[in-house]
């Protein structure tokens, strides 16, 4: 598998393996939100908002990765608040 085994966890392409948030600030004081969502297949996708999440804005591929423990602590070690779809509830590791 891609980023991460589960034992009797079939993942989708779509499923999302772990989230992260970012407030960045520029110069001028404007502040925006990045997302990154880490899917089951490999790729990271971000979407920057001001503020809150906005399902408009489009979702781009930013990377990719193959290991999630070590995207994981990238991520961290840059700034980012990470959580894990195993370790916050929901998504596809809840399925059997």
């Amino acid at each position: 598998m891609w980023g991460t085994e589960v034992p009797g966890v079939v993942w989708s392409p779509w499923d999302e393996l772990a989230r992260a948030e970012l407030t960045l600030t520029f110069a001028h004081g404007e502040r925006k939100l990045a997302t990154r969502v880490l899917l089951a297949d490999g790729r990271i996708l971000q979407q920057i908002n001001p503020g809150l999440p906005d399902l408009e804005n489009a979702w781009h591929e930013t990377a990719r990765f193959t290991s999630l423990d070590d995207a994981v602590a990238e991520l961290r070690r840059e700034g980012w608040s990470v959580r894990r779809a195993d370790q916050r509830g929901g998504g596809a590791a809840d399925r059997t």
